[in-house]
């Protein structure tokens, strides 16, 4: 009984890992605070919790401050893109499907558009924690993860799109959610995905 509860017992190191989550999840929220910076929040957790997945470095602080100031630049450039993207996407969406006379095909296209966003969307952010390349590289190399790895990015993709089908159809759910983010929600989710991530880099650094 007193081995469950030492240092590097079962108990303390669930205790240490959630609590690492817990500040974790401050520091994406203090770094998200303009909203532009979401993404480099997004980066910069990554790289914590792939340290944290691989070397259980609860150093979260130090990692997370590094990791945002060295992505910062390419990081905040995707997010301001992608929001823009997306933001485009919901109001031609809006817009196509209010419309008396439907276009399918140009319903079909920016379907496609916001599927690609979505898919691509899921590696960006640990790719850049991961890896150090051009933009154009981080993009061509997020949509190689996800043809190349179906499976994971269906999985990655699941995981987002579900949040958001809650938060959008359920009130309740919503205030769940948000109030589940201000403590855990947020790097919960971070950790979970850069643990599916992570079997995916590994086959390409070996």
């Amino acid at each position: 009984m007193n081995s469950f509860f030492r240092i590097d017992g079962p108990v303390y190191n669930l205790l240490m890992k959630l609590w690492s989550l817990f500040v974790l999840n401050l520091c994406i929220l203090i770094g998200s605070i303009p909203i532009v910076t979401i993404g480099v929040a997004t980066s910069a957790a990554y790289a914590v919790c792939f340290k944290l997945h691989e070397n259980n470095d609860t150093r979260v602080i130090e990692n997370f401050i590094l990791a945002y100031k060295r992505n910062f630049k390419q990081a905040i450039g995707f997010s301001i893109m992608q929001s823009i993207v997306f933001f485009v996407v919901v109001v031609d969406l809006n817009y196509m499907i209010h419309l008396d006379q439907q276009n399918l095909i140009g319903l079909l296209g920016v379907s496609i558009v916001g599927l690609v966003l979505v898919l691509s969307s899921q590696y960006t952010y640990g790719y850049i924690a991961r890896f150090k390349d051009s933009a154009k590289l981080v993009f061509m190399n997020s949509m190689r993860l996800v043809l190349a790895n179906m499976r994971v990015s269906f999985l990655l993709s699941v995981i987002t799109l579900f949040l958001l089908f809650l938060i959008v159809t359920s009130p309740i759910a919503f205030v769940f959610v948000l109030y589940l983010s201000i403590f855990i929600g947020c790097s919960f989710l971070v950790f979970l995905k850069s643990f599916l991530m992570l079997s995916v880099f590994k086959k390409y650094e070996m």
